[in-house]
Order: C-alpha cells, then structure tokens, then sequence
C-alpha cells in the first residue's frame, strides 16, 4: 500500500515539473517568433528595437594607413577587416563576440582611428494585409472601395496625368531591400545591375517578398496587360540585396548598399527600412551625402511605430523622409510623422507584385500563378515617391538632386495634416512633371489690370479728379530692375470740380499695351491718370484728327459705382473744336508719352485702359499705394 501511494505522488511530481517546463519555455520563447508568417499581424503595430550587431564594429582609420598595415595593426585587438564601405572610408570590422564594447572603446583612443562606431540591425517596415484585390487606389482614386474601405476621389497622385509627359525614360532607380524576383512577369527585364550585400546570399533573388513588392510599386510595367502598374514605368532597375530572407540587414550593408548604387549611375535611391538606433545617424548622414554628391535622391520610409520616433536613413541630413496615408488622404494610423518628414504618400493596402515562388511573408491564399498582393506600410508609401523623384529626373526639372527634391516639395497637394504630420504635403505626380500648372506667384510683367471709371446713371463715365487731390501716378516699362525705364509723370488733374475734393478710395491701376524705345515688354502705367488722359483723348476723338498712333481709350461705367461715385466734372465728348487745337493736343500727348520713356509707335494699337475705381468711402489725400493684388 505504501508503495502504491508513493507511486502516486512520484507521478503528480512527475506532471507537475513537466508542465511547469512547459510554460517556462512559452515565457522564454519571443513573442514575434510567428509574425512573419502570419501575415494579418501587423508588425508595424510593435515596434521593433533594434540592437547591436555581434562581433562586429564600424571603424574610419587615418587616410595614411593602408589595408595591410590596418589588418597587421588590428591582430593585437585579436580582429580583422571584414569589407570597407567604399565613398565614406568605413571599415566593418571583426572583432570577439562578447568583447565589442570594450575594443569599440580602446579604438577611440587608437592613433590609426578617427571614428569607431556599432553597426546596428536594421529591418523592413510593412504590414502583410488581405490577398488580392485589382485596385491601385494610388494612381486613381475615384472612391473605389480597397478592402472594405471606401476611398474619397482624388486622393491620389495623378499618375496617369504624369505618365502623358513622361514615364521614366530609362532613369536608373536603386532599390535596398530584400532583393527581388526576377522573372515576376511585371518586373522581368526591369533589372540592369545586382548585387547582394548579405553575407550568405549569392544572388538578389527575394525570398522574403517585400522587395518585389515594393520593385512592383516603383518600376512595374505599365500598359502590358499584364498585373499592376508602376509609378515609373520606363524606369531601370538597380537591385541590391541588404535584408536577407527574414527581412533583416546591418547598417554596414545598408550603408555601402547606398554609396554602391550612388556609384553606379542611379538617380534615385529608394529604402523601404530603417534602423531606429541613433548611434547610426553619423552613418548614414555621411552615406546619404555621399549619394548626393554623386547625383542620387535617396528616399526612405519613415518608419510604422505610429509615433515621432525618428529612423535612418530617413531622418539623416538630405534624405526624403517618407509618411503614409491611406485611400482618403488622411494619416495611415502606423505612420511616423513630426517635423522631420517631409512629404507623404500612398501606402495602405497597396497593390502591387509578388514573387512566383513560396516566401517568408506569404499571405494565406497567395496564389504564385497571380503573383499579386496587397501591403500597407511607409515601405509602400517610399517607392511611390521615389518613382515621382525618377519621373522629374527624366524632365527639364531635375537637373540635379536638390532641383528634384526642391520640385517634389513644391508640388506636393497640401492635404490635411501638411504642416503637423509632414512638411510639404503628399506627392503630386503630375504636378511635379509639369502636366498640371502649379500656382506660382506672379511677377509686375504677368498682370496686365483694367481700370474702369467712375460713373452710372446720370453721371458721365471717365470723372475727373480734382485738383486738390495730390496723386502722382508713375509710368513703367515692365522692366522694374532698371531705373532709368521707370520714369514717373505728374500731371495735373483737371475739371470742373477743382475746388472740391473727390470722396472715395482711388484703386490706381491702370495698362498700356505698346512696345517701347528701349525694350520688347509691354510698358505698364499705374495711376488714377484715366481721367486727365481720357479728357485729352476724348477730344482728340471729336475732332476726327488721327496722328499714326491709334489710341482706345475704354471707360466703363461701374455699376456698383453709383451715383454717388464722382462728383461730377465729366468730359463732355462732343465738345468739338478746332483741328488746330487737335493737331497742338495730340503733338501735347505724344510729348507727354516720351517724357514718361514709351515711345509712341508708328504702327500696332497701343491701348489704355480705363480711369480709377472711386468708391464713395473716404477722402483722398494722399497718394495712394500702386501696388498690384
């Protein structure tokens, strides 16, 4: 008996230590183990922190010291040379697992050393959605509905307006992320260089899925009855491979991945990663000016934590930092945002490639003969805007990168949240390439105002100002840099009224249209000088004489002026008179013209028009401003 009860409690101790080792090791186990192969769970809900990469340490030795003299130097810290990031100097070196710190350290004080950094992890930013839907709400938005949710028209980037001007033109375009499909029927033949910066990786080929994704979104062909569109279609592709499998990568290789493409020709670097570890910052600040000085836009995401926190490279010094909204132009809920990212685009449930093959994001229901899916995240919002910064590469607007950058910013549609979320606004395709006109603001030479006179029923058009009003309009000849083509002229005003002071508020605006002596710009004359002219004009007119020069005067009456308008002191234009007096009146004006610097043409219709607006508020006393609205 005693021994069938000491079995017993040998087997409830036996069940009870192996379940407590069970839920010891489901404490232990990460929690994100699965979330890559599921894809309903949204990484970019849990912000991933990044951490350093073991046995290894990022090193700037002196310019004097050569690769044989580093590696002998480097044997007393029991370390090697691993690779230098060629363009910024940087050598990623081996060093004992366990001993990074302590020899980071001893470096800083090393005389072959002027830098020495940790290289850290960086990672992929997207959220794996539904399988398939046919609607790329990002070049197109009439309102559709994209997995339930409804759009609102226009919140899109006007790609089909942009793709009239241009579709890329064989711009070079580099994309740093997990590599790509290569024979995804979208993307076959895209593809002009290779190469895999991840140790263990021979070849670009993407077995994660967020790089074809995202080569999709950037460069797919367009118009082939085939799959989804790009945002630069004519787009080539440069593909280098810095995230392996996992979709996980160092800053070293994402670093030299950078200075590669910047070496080989690509105008636009698109980073659809980041590393969210400030210790990084020098890297890529010195890897993003790098590219710069080399011709290449480097455009990044801004991160899925949903909150400020910065991530490189796309809060380095020069790069475009990238947000994402959703199919009605608001915030995407994950995004990043704050004053350090620049502009926004598209980049929840985005459409676009995927590989032919099994990968390590798969959605449930992927079908690798529709190699087709939809992601959310910056990551997808980046390559949009990269495609955009590769279309103005291809116009007369980008000339260079800081001309792209500057054309993208200056384009982008002010949407709601510009100013608090993101600097500039969200892209504009079609503005950015010049297909929509953009409002800019207009010089003296654009305006050309019409001024009306004073008048209405009973009161004759074209009132005159009286004297006692000292307003001295000035004649200019559109060319307002140079001084001597902006005489002004005074003349007196007159008429019947001279005693008393005209009410109201003089809007002095007023054209000629003409060539002048001294240029090919239409000379502007500003000033309430309508009245006086037209008093001459007028009975210039009645006499029927007529020098070379045509003169139309048009004096409108203003309805709203009333009658309460001017006063009085109109021209009669049936005065009449002699045809002396008309011949000595017009050899009068056309003296007064050339005083002012406008040459009195011997052919064409010079015309001015009108006389100021009065409007019965106040009482002129002073000259007033002739400036245009």
């Amino acid at each position: 008996m005693f021994l069938i009860i000491l079995g017993i409690i040998a087997v409830i101790g036996l069940v009870f230590i192996s379940f407590s080792a069970t839920q010891t090791a489901k404490n232990q186990a990460p929690s994100h183990s699965s979330s890559i192969s599921q894809p309903k769970v949204a990484k970019i809900l849990k912000p991933v922190q990044d951490k350093a990469v073991s046995g290894q340490i990022i090193v700037k030795f002196k310019p004097q010291y050569t690769d044989a003299q580093i590696n002998a130097h480097l044997r007393q810290y029991h370390a090697s040379i691993i690779k230098t990031i060629e363009g910024i100097n940087q050598t990623v070196v081996k060093v004992p697992v366990g001993q990074e710190n302590t020899i980071e350290q001893e470096l800083k004080n090393d005389p072959y050393v002027e830098t020495t950094q940790r290289d850290y992890t960086t990672h992929a930013f997207l959220t794996p959605d539904d399988p398939l839907f046919s609607m790329q709400y990002a070049f197109n938005n009439t309102g559709q509905s994209i997995l339930g949710k409804a759009g609102s028209p226009n919140a899109d980037i006007h790609a089909e307006q942009a793709w009239a001007t241009t579709e890329g033109n064989g711009v070079k375009v580099a994309i740093l992320d997990t590599g790509i499909n290569l024979n995804q029927p979208d993307l076959a033949g895209k593809v002009i260089l290779q190469k895999s910066f991840v140790t263990g990786y021979s070849t670009v080929e993407d077995g994660n899925g967020h790089g074809t994704h995202v080569a999709g979104i950037l460069a797919a062909d367009t118009d082939n009855d085939v799959g989804v569109a790009g945002t630069c279609p004519g787009c080539q592709l440069i593909i280098g491979k810095i995230l392996d499998d996992t979709g996980a990568g160092t800053t070293s290789d994402a670093t030299e991945g950078i200075t590669w493409a910047a070496d080989n020709g690509a105008k636009v670097i698109s980073m659809s990663l980041g590393t969210n570890d400030p210790q990084s910052a020098s890297l890529y600040d010195q890897a993003v000016s790098y590219a710069l000085s080399k011709g290449a836009v480097v455009v990044a995401a801004a991160g899925n934590d949903g909150t400020t926190q910065l991530n490189y490279p796309a809060a380095a010094t020069g790069a475009v930092a990238v947000a994402a909204t959703t199919n009605t132009d608001a915030k995407a809920s994950y995004s990043n945002y704050g004053s350090w990212v620049q502009i926004a685009a598209p980049g929840d449930n985005i459409l676009s490639t995927g590989p032919t093959h099994s990968f390590d994001i798969e959605p449930s229901g992927y079908n690798t003969s529709q190699p087709y899916y939809y992601l959310s995240g910056t990551s997808m919002a980046t390559p949009i805007v990269a495609g955009v910064a590769a279309l103005i590469a291809s116009t007369s607007y980008g000339t260079s990168p800081q001309a792209i950058i500057n054309r993208l910013y200056a384009t982008a549609d002010k949407i709601s949240g510009t100013g608090t979320y993101w600097k500039y606004g969200r892209v504009d395709a079609a503005a950015a390439v010049g297909t929509t006109p953009t409002a800019s603001p207009l010089s003296d030479n654009d305006i050309t105002p019409t001024l009306y006179c004073v008048g209405g029923e009973g009161i004759p058009p074209c009132a005159t100002i009286a004297p006692n009003n000292p307003i001295s309009p000035s004649i200019t000849t559109g060319n307002g840099n140079n001084s001597n083509t902006n005489p002004s002229v005074s003349p007196a005003p007159s008429g019947s009224n001279a005693n008393n002071p005209v009410s109201g508020t003089v809007n002095p605006s007023v054209s000629i249209s003409g060539t002048p002596e001294n240029g090919s710009s239409t000379p502007t004359l500003s000033g309430p000088v309508c009245a006086n002219l037209t008093q001459f004009f007028n009975t210039l007119s009645s006499g029927g004489t007529q020098n070379n020069t045509k003169v139309h005067i048009k004096c409108e009456p203003s309805k709203s002026g009333g009658k309460n308008g001017g006063g009085g002191g109109g021209v009669n234009p049936n005065n009449g008179g002699l045809s002396k007096l008309i011949e000595l009146l017009i050899q009068l004006i056309m003296q007064l013209l050339q005083l002012c610097g406008v040459q009195t043409p011997t052919t064409g219709t010079p015309t001015i028009s009108g006389a100021p607006s009065i409007s019965p508020a106040q009482t002129v006393s002073s000259a007033p401003s002739s400036s245009l609205p």
